[in-house]
This record gives C-alpha cells, sequence and structure tokens, in this order.
C-alpha cells in the first residue's frame, strides 16, 4: 500500500490527514485493554478524530455492512465448500466473527474518519520539520555541508 492513499491510513489504521500518527492508543488490535481507545486528537497534525458527537455511529453501519458480508461468505465457504454440516458451519462462522469482531471495530472507524477527513501531504511531514528547523544546528553536519559548497 502507498502512503497518501486512503487504503493505507484505513488498514494501518493512521490518522486520515497526515498517515504518520496511529488512530487508536495502542496499535495492536487485539490488546482487549485498550481496545476501544483513541487519540482525542492526532498526535502529529492535530486533526480532531471525533469530528462532532456521535460522529462514530456512521461507523457502527460500516461495521455491520462488512460483518454481515464476511459471515455471510464464511458461511457459505464452510457450508458450500468444505461440505461441513449447518451447525459446524454456523458454530465455525460465529467463532471466525468473533474472532475478527476487534479488527473490523477499529477498520470501520477508520473508513468512516477516510470519509470526512482527506490526506494532505503538507501534514504528514510538518510538525517533525518545524522541530528540526528551530533545533540547534549539528555542528558536524554543518562543517560537512559547508565542505560541499566550497570550490
Amino acid at each position: 500500500m502507498k502512503k497518501g492513499s486512503k487504503a493505507y491510513s484505513i488498514f494501518k489504521h493512521k490518522c486520515a490527514r497526515c498517515q504518520e500518527a496511529d488512530l487508536f492508543v495502542d496499535p495492536h488490535t487485539y490488546n482487549l485493554g485498550n481496545l476501544f481507545k483513541m487519540h482525542e486528537r492526532c498526535p502529529h497534525c492535530d486533526q480532531k478524530h471525533e469530528i462532532e458527537i456521535g460522529f462514530w455511529w456512521g461507523a457502527m453501519y460500516i461495521a455491520y455492512a462488512i460483518s454481515s458480508f464476511e459471515l455471510l461468505f464464511c458461511f457459505a465457504i464452510l457450508f458450500f465448500v468444505f461440505d461441513l454440516e449447518v451447525m459446524t458451519a454456523l458454530y465455525s462462522t460465529f467463532a471466525i466473527g468473533f474472532l475478527l469482531a476487534p479488527y473490523v471495530f477499529r477498520t470501520s472507524r477508520a473508513i468512516w474518519l477516510n470519509f470526512f477527513v482527506h490526506y494532505d501531504k503538507t501534514k504528514s511531514w510538518e510538525k517533525g520539520r518545524v522541530e528540526e528547523l528551530l533545533s540547534e544546528p549539528d555542528p558536524k553536519k554543518v562543517a560537512k555541508d559547508s565542505d560541499s559548497l566550497s570550490l
């Protein structure tokens, strides 16, 4: 996936605006203690994630669509391709859906945020670059740069 694309932001769970910082406090999806914890604002570009009150309700519909497709697809594969009995295929489908639920939750939020916030490449380097420009110059780097400029 190429940085700057919606797919990069969605599947890596990165900020939709700068694609540098993680959307969630803990980037590990299956650390269930921090599953729902998100940064209020992006630590890199200061983009507000919850744009308005109730903003994440739309992500619930995205999660519903993803989960429905995932469960129907898994059941069809298990029942028709692997020729499992109906109840075995159903229980297996529920287990798969249960295991994928944290990933679907996070991905649906990333998709929903990407509908409203678009990538801005000037924000992807802004904070780090400004800090670099404001910091004290490295004497070794300055000497090296001045040597390369002399004739």
